[in-house]
């Protein structure tokens, strides 16, 4: 099964995120930029991809993550801002970033890699940078061009988002896309 550790982001944030879209999908939509759009409910952010795993291995995830957040107080985060992956080069991912509270979510991270590494998993050489996936880009015109638009559409944030669990996925590749389902929860330290 294909594993990853996510945020979920609540469906009212996922209305929020829908309607700061509109404009932007209307301006891909007029230029020569096609992008294949993360459908409705479907928004999260991916903190740690495990790629394939056998299936005992879940609940061993589950309780590696459940004890890398036993400490990690839960906080709130604000989406803000557009860029693509990669920095150089045709772009191929697009997406939202994250603003107010990317250093908590990092420091989440950090800890989830390190109780990770002990249970045998490499940690993530790149370095983390917290973000919601928009859409997979399949067409570019001019590339500088396309760029500086992404700069220069500063969109309204959205948030602040109340971050109180990470959660266990699986992912299912089909050809209408990605199929996630919640396979465990592991709740951050309140109070």
């Amino acid at each position: 099964m294909r594993l990853f550790v996510a945020f979920n982001l609540p469906e009212s944030v996922q209305r929020d995120i829908q309607n700061s879209l509109a404009p932007f999908r209307s301006f891909f939509q007029q230029g020569s930029v096609r992008v294949r759009w993360v459908r409705p409910g479907q928004y999260h952010l991916t903190l740690k991809f495990l790629g394939e795993q056998p299936d005992n291995r879940a609940p061993l995830i589950q309780q590696a993550l459940g004890e890398a957040l036993r400490e990690t107080r839960s906080f709130s985060l604000t989406l803000a801002g557009f860029g693509c992956f990669p920095v150089h080069g045709p772009p191929q991912t697009l997406w939202m970033g994250v603003d107010q509270g990317s250093d908590k979510l990092k420091q989440a991270v950090l800890s989830l890699e390190e109780t990770l590494a002990k249970s045998g998993y490499p940690k993530e050489k790149r370095p983390f940078h917290g973000h919601l996936t928009l859409g997979r880009i399949q067409r570019t015109g001019n590339i500088q061009q396309f760029r500086a638009s992404l700069r220069n559409t500063a969109g309204a944030p959205i948030g602040p988002i109340p971050v109180t669990s990470l959660d266990l996925m699986q992912s299912r590749l089909g050809t209408g896309g990605p199929v996630y389902r919640l396979l465990g929860r592991a709740a951050l330290k309140t109070g």
